[in-house]
């Protein structure tokens, strides 16, 4: 059975419940969204305008992207992409490497959303391509080395990284990961009514995720 820190009930709870073992929670939290905000918005994108919605209430929060058109919805504050020594505590996908190389050099602890498994995603995509399937497992192996805390999608995923962290020699005294669902429900699942029909979709459909 998964542990509790591996519950996907109340996922803003189990984040805001981690973090401040990391930081003072007066401290900003930096979300790094690395896709656009944009009219065609993304599925990395609406994750993390979710995920800003759940930590906002916690935490001063400060969210970044490459491009950015604001929503009607979401009342963010920006990060100018200058000091980031400040922040409390970093969460970003494992791309965000591309855009901030020195992320581990700010000192700063930095939380992974490894939601996408990118070696399995990059094989299943790019099949031929040994450059890509290269440089996804170095950018998951960076992740792994240096986070302090881990976001993933499902149990599963807990077992898969937990099996990487053994290879890397990587060993650690409190349960690194939060179940964080693909796009964190706004309220508890409603009651099941008999005579209606549920169809219950993850936001996807891939051979490498599901």
């Amino acid at each position: 059975p998964a542990s509790t820190s591996c519950s996907p009930d109340r996922p803003a709870e189990k984040i805001s419940g981690r973090i401040p073992s990391l930081v003072d929670r007066m401290k900003p939290v930096l979300l790094l969204c690395t896709e656009p905000v944009s009219d065609h918005i993304g599925g990395l994108a609406i994750r993390y305008l979710r995920l800003a919605s759940l930590l906002q209430p916690h935490f001063p929060l400060f969210f970044w992207a490459p491009e950015w058109k604001r929503m009607p919805d979401a009342h963010l504050t920006l990060w100018d992409g200058k000091e980031i020594s400040h922040f409390g505590a970093i969460i970003a996908p494992p791309n965000a490497w591309l855009y901030f190389p020195h992320l581990e050099a700010c000192n700063v602890p930095l939380v992974w959303d490894l939601m996408h498994p990118l070696p399995v995603e990059n094989l299943f995509l790019f099949p031929e391509e040994e450059v890509q399937w290269h440089y996804s497992c170095l950018l998951m192996t960076l992740c792994l080395l240096t986070g302090s805390l881990f976001l993933i999608a499902t149990p599963a995923q807990k077992e898969w990284y937990s099996l990487h962290f053994a290879v890397l020699g990587r060993k650690s005294e409190k349960d690194p990961w939060i179940l964080l669902p693909p796009s964190p429900p706004a309220e508890p699942f409603p009651q099941v009514q008999e005579e209606r029909k549920y169809l219950l979709w993850l936001g996807g459909l891939w051979d490498w995720l599901d």
